[in-house]
């Protein structure tokens, strides 16, 4: 009978924790629980992570790390004596002609390895380190995450290089991006492309059923791991006693988003004496706060309007759990939609209600999601749901008013199953057992 190995992981992520992104905290996940899996984790990343911003809330231990050099566009723009992980082309710029062409250079293949995330030296000097811990150490199994798409082009040359090692290709975005139409150069060349990496993975992974859909239809095998609901420290909200809060975490993409409907609702509840305006706060904590602050001055709502910058995971949350209402800004378009943000799932822990806005088309996924979990309020931005809106605020506004609690999500049994714990370690399951199943052969 054939003797399984200890199954031994490489993980390859650019941006690994603790640098503070959003797809870092996915990997922070992976990393908490394959050492339960795994009898020894390793992963490779960049050297450049001494440049980046950092959160402690991100770090991890369990890991053997390896970095190398990578000369990219991000080192060659970065200040070395300032921490900064924002994008080299800002979102300002990104709106202008010339800013929408580069970025279609940057990201499409064959540009976005070479000089994009990582870049070739990255990818070379990612392909011998890992050469290295795969002949030393017996590595079974690969994870990478996209982006950057560096990192499954050195795992796509190690699964080349080791057939016997299984590797998971894990999208936290599509590359093929349809938001608004096809945005990179040589359509046909990133299809190609994109088939090549799918179809050499073992497994393929991703956050939400609309890019799972995207991703079958260029082949593999392909399933679904949702970031899932973050353990709270807390089973209840702690709400802000003093302040009836509104807020919202993380990046705004212009031209995507737009939070206008919700400034518009509290605008005409204040107008109107329906609330209080001086018990209000509009918060917003994260890297773009110029777009709510311009939500703030067109509604005319200085004195509600509130900016914290950039906070640690463990602050974000902790607004989250003050905030009677968590402001999710969605987007769905016809060629793509059922894109999922991870963070939802912050605002799910959090214990209080979500409004989430979508701008663009009908989205079935998003729907069916917010609406079995009874998160809140989800709806269109269009001017004819400012009503219901403005009902939701209000109904929040006088529990928050009365002290009275609530707790959301409603479908308590639902969440449950849809914790970031169970959605990683069924995973984990279903991976070390296919494993197996292989060895027993």
């Amino acid at each position: 009978m054939p003797v399984l190995k200890k199954p031994k992981l490489l993980i390859i992520y650019y941006n690994f924790p603790p640098v503070k992104v959003p797809g870092a905290l996915r990997v922070h996940y992976i990393c908490r629980l394959a050492p339960h899996y795994f009898s020894e984790v390793f992963a490779i990343t960049t050297r450049n992570r001494c440049y980046f911003s950092t959160d402690p809330d991100l770090r991890v231990d369990e890991v053997d790390i390896t970095e190398v050099p990578a000369l990219d566009i991000r080192y060659l723009t970065t200040q070395r004596n300032v921490p900064n992980n924002q994008p080299f082309i800002s979102g300002r710029t990104k709106r202008t002609f010339w800013g929408k062409r580069l970025r279609r250079w940057i990201d499409s293949f064959p540009f976005n390895i070479l000089i994009g995330d990582g870049g070739l030296v990255y990818i070379i000097q990612g392909f011998l380190a890992g050469k290295r811990l795969v002949e030393k150490n017996g590595i079974t199994h690969i994870f990478s995450t996209f982006r950057p798409y560096s990192d499954h082009v050195i795992a796509y040359l190690l699964k080349k290089r080791f057939q016997h090692i299984v590797w998971v290709a894990d999208y936290r975005d599509l590359h093929l991006d349809e938001k608004n139409g096809r945005q990179l150069l040589f359509w046909p060349l990133q299809v190609w492309f994109n088939k090549k990496m799918l179809t050499t993975a073992d497994k393929i992974t991703t956050v939400s059923s609309g890019l799972k859909e995207k991703l079958a239809a260029l082949g593999g095998n392909v399933s679904l791991l949702r970031n899932g609901i973050p353990q709270s420290n807390s089973n209840s909200s702690a709400l802000d006693e003093k302040k009836f809060v509104l807020s919202y975490t993380g990046r705004i993409y212009p031209g995507e988003q737009n939070g206008a409907l919700i400034f518009e609702a509290v605008r005409q509840l204040i107008r109107d004496g329906a609330i209080d305006g001086r018990e209000i706060k509009l918060t917003y904590a994260g890297p773009t706060p110029e777009y709510w602050q311009e939500w703030v001055r067109e509604k005319k709502l200085q004195d509600q309007g509130h900016i914290r910058g950039m906070l640690s995971l463990a602050a974000s949350r902790e607004l989250q759990r003050a905030s009677a209402i968590n402001i999710s800004l969605a987007f769905s378009s016809k060629d793509q939609k059922g894109d999922i943000s991870s963070k939802i799932y912050e605002y799910l822990a959090s214990g209080n209600a979500i409004v989430s806005i979508i701008n663009g088309e009908k989205d079935e996924e998003q729907e069916i999601f917010f609406n079995r979990l009874a998160a809140g309020l989800l709806l269109y931005n269009e001017e004819k749901n400012i009503g219901v809106l403005k009902e939701f605020i209000l109904a929040r506004y006088c529990s928050w008013k009365n002290g009275v609690p609530e707790i959301w999500p409603k479908n308590r049994d639902l969440a449950r199953t849809m914790s970031t714990e169970h959605q990683f370690r069924s995973f984990f399951d279903a991976l070390i057992q296919q494993n197996r199943d292989i060895v027993s052969k």
